[in-house]
């Protein structure tokens, strides 16, 4: 009886398919992460939309907004001693935390041990989608990547700012003559080794417009005033700028107490902003120095200017 001969793949053959798998993947990866970075950069929007839902809420119940911090001294150093009450904690009832304000003593400010187990719970709303985890989860205190903006060049943190968080001071609609709509109130941060977590009304939620917008992690984004660090250039995919918050620790060099910084993001190439307490908008990385200074001062009088995401 003649047996029927069977043939098997070689294994030249098999690499070849293996190969081919490979090069699919590979083509098919960018595409993926890119969808997965538009659907972070979506729900990042969200958020801000329900920060401003909640300034909105407070506002129609206060017919003011709250404080950028509460402290009865200034300026505000960051450093974890005072009152520092922050803008978020007002608004907590607002962002569907209601457990969380009912458990911050206030009284006895932000860092009193009575509160530690409130500060050390992490606040979904405040949290950005695309920034890491591992670093989210390696913070000491639970942080936040919005910042409310205080100013619109970098000085500490003092009732005398121009943006629309300031220390002591709950500003109201006339506090804005060059319009609430064309004032940017939050926008996105990074999470430095001193953050003080989202209760503190210090740089752990407060930032300025002294200088661009950057990707989270690279020089621009952590250095402080006594670093005198060149600025980097911005990184145009997700991917790279993961790889650049993971990788650029901060500098360990101490910044002044005073010192505040900018803006960072982890969204490629566009940071997203809150004007006024309705509108969401992405702002390149790019965007006239100029006009983002003059989105942060709610008087500077000037006309609005126009500009491109």
């Amino acid at each position: 009886m003649k047996r029927k001969k069977v043939r098997g793949f070689t294994l030249v053959e098999l690499l070849v398919v293996i190969a081919i798998i490979g090069i699919l993947i590979a083509l098919g990866l960018p595409a993926i992460q890119a969808s997965r970075e538009t659907a972070r950069r979506a729900q990042c929007s969200q958020h801000l939309s329900q920060i401003g839902l909640a300034l909105s809420r407070y506002y129609a119940g206060y017919e003011c907004f709250p404080a950028g911090v509460v402290n009865d001294t200034a300026p505000i150093r960051n450093e974890p001693a005072g009152q520092h009450i922050g803008w978020i904690c007002p608004l907590l009832p607002y962002l569907d935390a209601e457990i969380y304000y009912r458990k911050l003593d206030l009284s006895k400010g932000v860092y009193d041990p009575k509160n530690d187990a409130v500060r050390t719970t992490t606040l979904i709303s405040v949290v950005c989608p695309s920034f890491p985890r591992t670093q989210v989860a390696a913070a000491k205190w639970a942080p936040s990547n919005y910042a409310g903006c205080y100013h619109h060049e970098e000085s500490p943190i003092d009732s005398n700012t121009q943006g629309a968080f300031v220390l002591n001071r709950w500003l109201k609609e006339d506090d804005f003559p060059d319009g609430v709509t064309y004032t940017l109130f939050v926008s996105e941060k990074g999470v430095d080794p001193d953050d003080l977590g989202w209760a503190s009304g210090t740089r752990a939620t407060l930032r300025n417009t002294g200088k661009l917008p950057s990707i989270w992690g690279t020089k621009s984004a952590v250095s402080s005033p006594l670093e005198k660090k060149p600025g980097a250039v911005a990184v145009h995919s997700q991917q790279a700028a993961e790889k650049t918050a993971d990788d650029a620790a901060p500098s360990p060099e101490k910044s002044l107490p005073v010192f505040v910084g900018g803006f960072s993001t982890m969204h490629p190439a566009v940071i997203q902003t809150l004007m006024g307490m309705q509108t969401v908008k992405p702002i390149g990385l790019n965007v006239d120095p100029r006009v983002w200074r003059q989105l942060a001062n709610r008087a500077d009088g000037a006309l609005p200017e126009v500009f491109e995401p």
